[in-house]
Order: C-alpha cells, then sequence, then structure tokens
C-alpha cells in the first residue's frame, strides 16, 4: 500500500495511505484511505482516493469534514 507524506498549512506534516477498512457491522470491507495527523486519531475515509494525487487544499479538506 502507498503511504505518503503531505505538508498541510493547518495540521502539519500528516500521513496518508490507502487502506481496506470495515463497515460498521465488521463483516463487509471497503476501500478507503486512512489519515494520521500528529496528536489525533487515525482518520478514516470511504472511497477509493489515489494518494500519490492528492491536493493538500483536498487532504485538508478530508480531515476538516471526518475530523
Amino acid at each position: 500500500m502507498a503511504t505518503v507524506k503531505i505538508q498541510t498549512e493547518n495540521y502539519g506534516e500528516v500521513e496518508v495511505r490507502n487502506a481496506m477498512l470495515e463497515d460498521d457491522n465488521g463483516t463487509d470491507l471497503y476501500e478507503g484511505i486512512e489519515i494520521k495527523v500528529e496528536h489525533e486519531e487515525l482518520i478514516e475515509v470511504l472511497g477509493y482516493h489515489d494518494v500519490e494525487d492528492l491536493t493538500t487544499e483536498t487532504v485538508e479538506t478530508l480531515i476538516e469534514i471526518n475530523l
């Protein structure tokens, strides 16, 4: 799985990687990404995103929506 470090203005350096995420009932898996922000819990975002093509603005928006 690809892991990318992105420097953001509001959150510092964050680590983004592709992941397989479980749904709430724990039986189905979905494509998604995990975003690791320093001093925050791991943020899971459902849906496919090419982590190598994510912009700083997109990552900050995903963090704000899912934090």
